[in-house]
């Protein structure tokens, strides 16, 4: 949980500092890679056969894009 308010805390109050700087690059792959890696556990341990753990894991992917579709453009430029 500490994660998590950790991790909103950190792109609500600090974005121009995730988007400028290299620490925060690293910042955001490693939260992206995070919510990735959150997505593969859900289908490993809680498989996709209610429509709850479907719904967690959609949830999870959109996660992961929110933070690794930024970090790719920002490494792009």
């Amino acid at each position: 949980m500490f994660a998590f308010i950790i991790f909103s805390v950190l792109s609500l109050f600090y974005t121009e500092d995730l988007v400028d700087t290299k620490l925060g690059n690293v910042i955001v792959l490693c939260i992206g890679l995070f919510w990735a890696f959150r997505a593969i556990l859900q289908i490993v341990y809680f498989k996709l056969k209610k429509k709850m753990s479907v719904i967690i894991f959609l949830l999870f992917c959109v996660g992961a894009f929110l933070y690794l579709y930024p970090w790719y453009l920002i490494e792009r430029i």
